[in-house]
């Protein structure tokens, strides 16, 4: 008798053991679904980062051909510009040409006289 109830404590022993099985699982599968859930969360909060990384850069890729408009008229701008100053220049180089053929006309004529 006392050799059975002695096999009956260690059978209760083993089935709390194997009761605390179910517990444990429990817990280890609640710890996988936060570390998961937590997982889950920072990913999409990376996702969230590109996409508005993403759309910036796209907006800023539209601007770009505007930009080359804009850029272009510019250049057209300073060209016209340039070539205005250059007929200019040319227009003054050649006043200051005529005046020093007519300072060097009256510096004969002083000569004569």
């Amino acid at each position: 008798v006392e050799d059975l109830e002695e096999k009956v404590r260690g059978l209760e022993a083993i089935a709390e053991e194997l009761a605390t099985v179910p517990k444990v699982m429990s817990q280890k599968r609640r710890a996988a679904h936060e570390m998961s859930r937590q997982e889950i969360a920072r990913l999409e909060a990376k996702q969230n980062e590109s996409d508005q990384s993403l759309t910036f850069i796209q907006e800023k890729l539209e601007e770009v051909p505007k930009l080359i408009s804009v850029n272009r008229r510019q250049v057209a701008a300073f060209a016209a510009e340039t070539s205005e100053r250059s007929g200019q220049l040319q227009a003054v180089e050649d006043k200051v040409g005529r005046l020093e053929e007519q300072v060097e006309d009256l510096r004969r004529q002083l000569a004569e006289v």
